[in-house]
């Protein structure tokens, strides 16, 4: 296999375009405190707020594939940037849902749809076939690694 063909290095390069464009988005411009993982996760909980969810670090680690450790860490920057904030649900209070500040909330549906924006992107020119193909391959392969992580 050449080495400028593997999976893996195809992979790294994708995460880095996509990371340089969701950079510059003009939403991350406008909060210029935000980095593309701070982004993502707004315009996570963004959306999900928008359809009635509560979000709990718990969806964050799972949707994106991050540590708990590291998740808390983010949080916690977030928190002090003054993006997010941890809130008591009614029915169980050890659990803190994660809700948008005011501030990070008027920029929140802006990230949502760049963040559309930038799957339509990801995926111009495949065919509705080839982009659910793609995904299954992708969770193939997430599952294939996260096996891996087991054995550690």
């Amino acid at each position: 296999m050449e080495y400028d063909k593997r999976v893996g290095i195809q992979l790294r390069n994708i995460h880095n375009v996509v990371r340089r464009l969701v950079d510059n988005q003009p939403s991350n411009k406008v909060m210029n405190k935000l980095t593309g993982t701070n982004t993502w996760l707004i315009a996570y909980i963004a959306e999900q707020t928008d359809k009635g969810r509560d979000v709990f670090q718990k969806d964050i680690e799972e949707t994106f594939g991050i540590t708990r450790s590291c998740v808390s860490k983010v949080i916690t920057l977030m928190e002090q940037k003054g993006f997010i904030e941890r809130k008591e649900v009614e029915y169980d209070a050890r659990l803190k849902k994660l809700v948008l500040t005011e501030e990070a909330a008027k920029y929140g549906a802006k990230m949502h749809d760049d963040a559309m924006e930038m799957e339509k992107k990801i995926m111009a020119g495949f065919t509705e076939e080839e982009s659910h193909k793609l995904i299954e391959f992708l969770e193939r392969i997430m599952f294939n690694l996260e096996k891996e992580l087991d054995k550690l």
